[in-house]
């Protein structure tokens, strides 16, 4: 606050012994740059004008700063500092041009100023607005604090000449002072889910378990065996495998797989020699899955061996479908033993002459009129 000490009053009265007494009626000071001085002469006997006198951190080397002609009795000066001490005196001028003596002294020390520096840690964290916003400020003025952070960003604490949590905070300024507003990133979780649960997994880089503002992470699924993934939901999306979120929020994202379909071909060999049934008759199989193959063979023929994706000498098998499978069926013709009974003599036929097969495989057949017999469809 501006100190005010004093009042002004005329010692020295001109012939016509008139008087004045002068007095600061209404200092004030603005943006500590203005004081106004008045004063209320006890006489107003032939005055044409006052002078204003002004000494600076004494009262002995005063200066003229101005003058009004009567009857104004204010005077302002503008030509004020802060923490300065200021002595003031008035004369008055008659038509004469007579000035008497210097009036008592006035004083007025204006108050003191102060700088408050503010910063910010770390520069893209936040802002800080100042209420009042001025360079300076009056010996003991207040001023309120308000740390706003920037996205991605909490307000931490003040350091320097404030202190504490609170983002807004009020300061008196009997110094100059020096405060810091500093800012924290603000940390966000990244979720992970995979579905169905079994059927891969998500990478993620870099892995933590908590991410920055505006920090990048690489997605990257892998399917495990049986499975492909599929596509991406939640925070993320797309078919691609690998994928990069920006983290702006808390964020969630969702893998999702499918399980693999693989088919079975079944070849015959030859394509006469016979048929394969499959159980249960699909187009498509899962991983893991069993089908049951049946070789029948056709007429003339014998089941032989399985050949490509599975080997087997048995005409009935199971399989496990763990990729796309080639099977082949091979089955070959039956034997057949056949000739002619007939009279050696003549090479008559002989009829109903019994011929018996014997070793692996036995049998008896009878010829016909014409001598001939057959064993047909034997096997090995």
């Amino acid at each position: 606050m501006m100190k005010i000490k004093g009042s002004l009053r005329f010692i020295k009265q001109f012939s016509s012994l008139f008087f004045f007494s002068i007095v600061i009626l209404a200092p004030s000071l603005a943006s500590a740059q203005k004081v106004k001085l008045t004063w209320t002469p006890r006489e107003e006997n032939n005055i044409s004008q006052y002078k204003i006198y002004r000494s600076i951190d004494d009262n002995q080397h005063f200066v003229e700063i101005g003058s009004v002609d009567h009857p104004t009795s204010t005077y302002y000066d503008n030509d004020i500092e802060f923490d300065t001490h200021y002595f003031y005196v008035v004369t008055s001028v008659d038509e004469s041009n007579n000035e008497s003596e210097h009036s008592d002294l006035a004083e007025v020390i204006t108050p003191k100023v102060y700088h408050l520096t503010v910063s910010v840690d770390p520069a893209s964290g936040g802002t800080v607005s100042k209420s009042p916003q001025k360079s300076e400020y009056i010996d003991g003025e207040q001023v309120e604090l308000s740390a706003e952070p920037s996205s991605g960003y909490r307000f931490d604490h003040w350091s320097g000449n404030a202190s504490g949590t609170d983002p807004t905070i009020t300061i008196t300024m009997n110094s100059n002072k020096t405060v810091t507003a500093h800012f924290a990133p603000i940390e966000y979780s990244l979720s992970i889910s995979i579905n169905p649960s079994n059927a891969g997994v998500v990478s993620k880089s870099p892995d933590k378990s908590s991410y920055s503002y505006g920090e990048q992470v690489t997605l990257t699924a892998d399917a495990n065996s049986g499975y492909e993934f599929d596509h991406w939901e939640g925070d993320a999306s797309g078919s691609n495998s690998t994928v990069t979120i920006t983290m702006t929020r808390n964020k969630s994202v969702t893998a999702y797989f499918d399980e693999q379909q693989y088919t079975l071909t079944i070849n015959i060999e030859p394509q006469e020699g016979g048929s394969v049934t499959r159980n249960p008759d699909k187009q498509f199989y899962l991983m893991g899955e069993e089908v049951r193959l049946k070789a029948v063979p056709g007429n003339e023929f014998q089941f032989d061996f399985w050949s490509g994706d599975v080997s087997s000498n048995h005409p009935n098998i199971t399989i496990i479908i763990n990729g796309n499978k080639n099977i082949t069926a091979n089955f070959k013709m039956k034997h057949r033993v056949a000739g002619y009974v007939v009279y050696r003599e003549s090479a008559i036929p002989l009829n109903e002459a019994y011929v018996d097969l014997t070793g692996d495989t036995s049998a008896t057949v009878s010829s016909n009129e014409n001598g001939y017999y057959e064993f047909s469809s034997l096997e090995e």
